[in-house]
Protein backbone atom coordinates (compact mmCIF):
# COMPACT_ATOMS: atom_id res chain seq x y z
CA UNK A 1 0.00 0.00 0.00
CA UNK A 2 1.46 3.31 -0.99
CA UNK A 3 -0.70 6.24 0.61
CA UNK A 4 1.18 9.16 -1.39
CA UNK A 5 0.23 7.04 -4.29
CA UNK A 6 -3.24 6.61 -4.03
CA UNK A 7 -3.75 10.49 -2.97
CA UNK A 8 -2.63 11.02 -6.15
CA UNK A 9 -4.90 8.41 -7.88
CA UNK A 10 -8.09 10.35 -5.65
CA UNK A 11 -7.09 13.53 -7.13
CA UNK A 12 -7.05 12.52 -10.12
CA UNK A 13 -10.62 10.74 -9.74
CA UNK A 14 -12.27 13.50 -8.35
CA UNK A 15 -10.75 16.14 -11.36
CA UNK A 16 -12.74 13.74 -13.67
CA UNK A 17 -16.41 12.91 -13.99
CA UNK A 18 -15.86 9.11 -13.56
CA UNK A 19 -18.89 8.55 -11.01
CA UNK A 20 -21.53 5.90 -11.35
CA UNK A 21 -24.20 8.62 -11.78
CA UNK A 22 -22.55 9.75 -14.44
CA UNK A 23 -21.91 6.19 -15.96
CA UNK A 24 -25.40 6.08 -15.81
CA UNK A 25 -26.15 9.05 -17.68
CA UNK A 26 -24.24 8.06 -20.38
CA UNK A 27 -24.54 4.36 -20.23
CA UNK A 28 -28.30 3.39 -21.21
CA UNK A 29 -29.89 0.77 -18.84
CA UNK A 30 -30.27 -2.03 -21.58
CA UNK A 31 -26.17 -1.26 -22.63
CA UNK A 32 -25.17 -1.77 -19.52
CA UNK A 33 -27.18 -4.69 -19.03
CA UNK A 34 -25.35 -5.93 -21.94
CA UNK A 35 -21.98 -5.37 -20.61
CA UNK A 36 -22.62 -6.87 -17.41
CA UNK A 37 -23.27 -9.94 -19.69
CA UNK A 38 -20.00 -9.25 -20.99
CA UNK A 39 -20.92 -7.80 -24.47
CA UNK A 40 -19.31 -4.43 -24.36
CA UNK A 41 -19.85 -2.61 -27.84
CA UNK A 42 -23.13 -1.15 -27.32
CA UNK A 43 -21.54 1.06 -24.15
CA UNK A 44 -18.45 1.60 -25.82
CA UNK A 45 -20.59 3.19 -28.96
CA UNK A 46 -22.45 5.33 -26.53
CA UNK A 47 -19.72 6.17 -25.36
CA UNK A 48 -18.03 7.24 -28.74
CA UNK A 49 -21.25 9.01 -29.31
CA UNK A 50 -20.85 11.49 -26.21
CA UNK A 51 -17.42 11.68 -27.27
CA UNK A 52 -18.38 13.03 -30.50
CA UNK A 53 -21.15 15.58 -29.19
CA UNK A 54 -18.38 16.55 -26.83
CA UNK A 55 -20.39 15.40 -24.09
CA UNK A 56 -17.34 13.72 -22.00
CA UNK A 57 -14.19 15.10 -20.88
CA UNK A 58 -11.14 12.89 -22.31
CA UNK A 59 -10.11 12.01 -19.06
CA UNK A 60 -13.52 10.45 -18.24
CA UNK A 61 -13.79 8.59 -20.98
CA UNK A 62 -10.24 7.24 -20.61
CA UNK A 63 -11.32 5.73 -17.10
CA UNK A 64 -14.65 4.67 -18.00
CA UNK A 65 -13.36 2.45 -20.96
CA UNK A 66 -10.34 1.08 -18.79
CA UNK A 67 -12.52 0.49 -15.58
CA UNK A 68 -16.09 0.71 -16.95
CA UNK A 69 -15.84 -1.01 -20.21
CA UNK A 70 -12.45 -3.63 -19.69
CA UNK A 71 -10.93 -1.96 -22.81
CA UNK A 72 -7.46 -1.36 -23.76
CA UNK A 73 -6.49 2.77 -24.06
CA UNK A 74 -3.57 4.32 -25.26
CA UNK A 75 -0.16 5.03 -22.99
CA UNK A 76 -0.77 8.86 -23.75
CA UNK A 77 -4.55 8.81 -23.01
CA UNK A 78 -3.54 7.20 -19.88
CA UNK A 79 -0.40 9.58 -19.17
CA UNK A 80 -3.19 12.11 -19.27
CA UNK A 81 -5.50 10.62 -17.02
CA UNK A 82 -3.67 10.02 -14.25
CA UNK A 83 -1.82 13.11 -14.63
CA UNK A 84 -1.64 13.50 -10.75
CA UNK A 85 -0.53 9.80 -10.40
CA UNK A 86 1.15 9.55 -13.35
CA UNK A 87 1.42 6.24 -15.27
CA UNK A 88 4.07 4.70 -14.33
CA UNK A 89 2.45 5.64 -10.49
CA UNK A 90 -0.44 3.69 -11.70
CA UNK A 91 1.78 0.53 -12.88
CA UNK A 92 3.04 0.48 -9.54
CA UNK A 93 0.00 0.62 -8.29
CA UNK A 94 -1.00 -2.31 -9.94
CA UNK A 95 -3.80 -0.36 -11.36
CA UNK A 96 -2.94 -0.90 -15.54
CA UNK A 97 -0.71 -3.35 -17.42
CA UNK A 98 0.71 -3.62 -20.54
CA UNK A 99 -2.37 -3.92 -23.45
CA UNK A 100 -2.60 -6.17 -26.55
CA UNK A 101 0.78 -4.34 -27.58
CA UNK A 102 3.63 -1.79 -25.75
CA UNK A 103 1.80 0.79 -26.52
CA UNK A 104 -1.62 0.30 -25.01
CA UNK A 105 -2.24 -0.71 -21.21
CA UNK A 106 -5.67 -2.51 -19.41
CA UNK A 107 -7.06 -2.04 -16.03
CA UNK A 108 -5.09 -4.64 -14.08
CA UNK A 109 -7.96 -4.67 -11.14
CA UNK A 110 -11.71 -2.92 -10.76
CA UNK A 111 -12.09 0.43 -9.75
CA UNK A 112 -15.38 1.24 -9.45
CA UNK A 113 -17.31 4.23 -8.29
CA UNK A 114 -20.18 3.32 -5.55
CA UNK A 115 -22.05 6.25 -3.88
CA UNK A 116 -19.19 8.56 -3.06
CA UNK A 117 -16.91 5.73 -2.76
CA UNK A 118 -13.66 4.01 -5.66
CA UNK A 119 -13.63 0.88 -4.51
CA UNK A 120 -10.51 -1.33 -5.65
CA UNK A 121 -10.93 -5.01 -6.07
CA UNK A 122 -9.73 -8.23 -8.18
CA UNK A 123 -11.44 -7.61 -11.93
CA UNK A 124 -15.32 -8.77 -11.81
CA UNK A 125 -16.09 -11.72 -14.10
CA UNK A 126 -17.08 -9.69 -17.37
CA UNK A 127 -13.40 -7.04 -17.25
CA UNK A 128 -11.41 -10.27 -16.75
CA UNK A 129 -9.70 -11.89 -19.64
CA UNK A 130 -8.17 -14.96 -18.02
CA UNK A 131 -9.49 -17.56 -15.01
CA UNK A 132 -9.82 -15.92 -11.49
CA UNK A 133 -6.52 -15.79 -8.79
CA UNK A 134 -7.11 -18.19 -5.84
CA UNK A 135 -7.13 -15.17 -3.71
CA UNK A 136 -9.80 -13.42 -5.97
CA UNK A 137 -11.04 -10.39 -4.04
CA UNK A 138 -14.82 -9.61 -5.33
CA UNK A 139 -15.97 -5.55 -5.43
CA UNK A 140 -19.17 -4.79 -4.70
CA UNK A 141 -21.79 -7.14 -5.63
CA UNK A 142 -25.44 -7.82 -4.87
CA UNK A 143 -24.77 -9.81 -1.54
CA UNK A 144 -22.53 -6.65 -0.32
CA UNK A 145 -25.08 -4.33 -1.57
CA UNK A 146 -28.22 -6.73 0.28
CA UNK A 147 -25.82 -6.50 3.26
CA UNK A 148 -25.15 -2.93 3.07
CA UNK A 149 -29.18 -2.33 3.04
CA UNK A 150 -29.43 -4.17 5.80
CA UNK A 151 -26.84 -2.78 8.48
CA UNK A 152 -28.62 0.21 10.91
CA UNK A 153 -27.51 3.45 10.48
CA UNK A 154 -27.54 4.34 14.19
CA UNK A 155 -24.35 5.85 15.57
CA UNK A 156 -21.92 3.11 17.51
CA UNK A 157 -18.28 3.44 19.30
CA UNK A 158 -17.28 0.40 18.20
CA UNK A 159 -17.92 -2.23 15.25
CA UNK A 160 -16.49 -5.67 13.93
CA UNK A 161 -16.62 -6.82 10.20
CA UNK A 162 -15.62 -9.81 9.64
CA UNK A 163 -14.32 -11.32 6.33
CA UNK A 164 -14.34 -8.00 4.80
CA UNK A 165 -12.94 -8.53 1.54
CA UNK A 166 -12.51 -5.21 -0.16
CA UNK A 167 -13.53 -3.27 2.29
CA UNK A 168 -16.66 -1.47 1.45
CA UNK A 169 -18.48 -2.91 3.99
CA UNK A 170 -16.36 -1.38 6.59
CA UNK A 171 -16.44 2.32 4.70
CA UNK A 172 -20.54 2.27 5.17
CA UNK A 173 -20.17 1.22 8.80
CA UNK A 174 -17.39 3.34 9.37
CA UNK A 175 -19.48 6.50 8.73
CA UNK A 176 -21.98 5.73 11.71
CA UNK A 177 -18.81 4.33 14.11
CA UNK A 178 -16.11 5.91 16.26
CA UNK A 179 -13.72 2.68 15.55
CA UNK A 180 -14.28 -0.12 13.34
CA UNK A 181 -11.71 -3.46 12.79
CA UNK A 182 -11.97 -5.44 9.94
CA UNK A 183 -10.71 -8.59 9.63
CA UNK A 184 -10.19 -11.08 6.61
CA UNK A 185 -7.76 -14.23 6.29
CA UNK A 186 -6.79 -13.41 2.93
CA UNK A 187 -3.90 -11.02 2.62
CA UNK A 188 -4.89 -9.55 -0.56
CA UNK A 189 -8.31 -8.73 0.69
CA UNK A 190 -6.24 -6.57 3.56
CA UNK A 191 -3.94 -5.04 0.98
CA UNK A 192 -7.55 -4.06 -0.69
CA UNK A 193 -9.27 -3.20 2.38
CA UNK A 194 -6.60 -1.13 3.46
CA UNK A 195 -6.15 0.70 0.19
CA UNK A 196 -9.67 1.66 -0.36
CA UNK A 197 -9.59 2.86 3.19
CA UNK A 198 -6.52 5.48 2.22
CA UNK A 199 -8.52 6.24 -1.32
CA UNK A 200 -11.50 7.24 0.36
CA UNK A 201 -9.65 9.17 3.01
CA UNK A 202 -11.77 6.82 6.17
CA UNK A 203 -9.52 6.81 9.36
CA UNK A 204 -11.17 5.27 11.47
CA UNK A 205 -11.04 1.41 10.52
CA UNK A 206 -8.37 -0.72 11.57
CA UNK A 207 -7.76 -3.30 9.53
CA UNK A 208 -6.40 -6.84 10.72
CA UNK A 209 -5.52 -10.41 8.93
CA UNK A 210 -6.86 -13.27 10.54
CA UNK A 211 -9.72 -16.10 10.57
CA UNK A 212 -13.05 -15.20 11.70
CA UNK A 213 -12.80 -14.21 15.73
CA UNK A 214 -9.06 -14.83 16.01
CA UNK A 215 -7.59 -10.96 15.25
CA UNK A 216 -10.04 -9.89 18.22
CA UNK A 217 -10.17 -12.08 20.90
CA UNK A 218 -10.57 -10.25 23.55
CA UNK A 219 -12.37 -7.41 22.66
CA UNK A 220 -16.23 -5.91 22.45
CA UNK A 221 -17.85 -4.03 20.50
CA UNK A 222 -21.43 -2.37 19.79
CA UNK A 223 -22.28 -3.77 16.17
CA UNK A 224 -21.08 -7.08 14.32
CA UNK A 225 -21.53 -7.47 10.61
CA UNK A 226 -20.65 -10.19 8.37
CA UNK A 227 -21.36 -11.45 4.49
CA UNK A 228 -20.01 -15.30 4.87
CA UNK A 229 -17.43 -16.08 2.16
CA UNK A 230 -17.99 -18.82 -0.38
CA UNK A 231 -15.63 -20.05 -2.85
CA UNK A 232 -16.43 -18.13 -6.05
CA UNK A 233 -15.65 -20.66 -8.46
CA UNK A 234 -16.72 -24.55 -8.15
CA UNK A 235 -18.54 -27.27 -10.24
CA UNK A 236 -21.08 -28.20 -8.27
CA UNK A 237 -21.67 -24.65 -7.79
CA UNK A 238 -26.23 -24.29 -7.70
CA UNK A 239 -26.45 -28.02 -7.22
CA UNK A 240 -26.82 -28.63 -3.61
CA UNK A 241 -23.92 -30.46 -2.56
CA UNK A 242 -20.49 -29.91 -1.24
CA UNK A 243 -21.07 -26.00 -2.13
CA UNK A 244 -24.41 -25.73 -0.40
CA UNK A 245 -22.67 -27.77 2.43
CA UNK A 246 -19.43 -25.47 2.91
CA UNK A 247 -21.73 -22.21 3.08
CA UNK A 248 -23.69 -24.28 6.16
CA UNK A 249 -20.67 -25.41 8.12
CA UNK A 250 -19.31 -21.52 7.23
CA UNK A 251 -22.58 -20.02 8.86
CA UNK A 252 -22.65 -22.66 11.82
CA UNK A 253 -18.88 -21.93 12.83
CA UNK A 254 -19.60 -17.84 12.51
CA UNK A 255 -22.88 -17.70 14.67
CA UNK A 256 -22.14 -20.55 16.89
CA UNK A 257 -18.50 -19.91 17.59
CA UNK A 258 -17.77 -17.86 21.04
CA UNK A 259 -17.27 -14.31 20.56
CA UNK A 260 -17.07 -10.87 22.57
CA UNK A 261 -20.08 -9.35 23.92
CA UNK A 262 -21.76 -7.74 21.02
CA UNK A 263 -24.77 -5.62 20.88
CA UNK A 264 -26.36 -6.03 17.60
CA UNK A 265 -25.05 -8.21 14.75
CA UNK A 266 -25.81 -8.69 11.07
CA UNK A 267 -25.08 -11.56 9.13
CA UNK A 268 -26.05 -12.56 5.42
CA UNK A 269 -27.02 -15.72 5.07
CA UNK A 270 -27.34 -17.41 1.81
Amino acid sequence: MQPAALNRLREDLLRSSYTAEQFEAFVAADARDALRRGIVFPAQRELADREHAGQIDAATLTLMRLFALGLDVSRTEASEAFSSLGLEGAETLGLVSTGRNDSTVRAAVSLTPFGSWFILSDLDDHLRQAEARPDHVMGVGGATRSLIEAIPHHAVASALEIGTGCGVVALIVAQHADQVVATDVSERAIMFARANAVLNEVENIEVRLGDLFDPVAGETFDLVVTNPPFPPKCPCWGVGCCHDEQRRDCRMETTQRPATPTRHSFQLAA
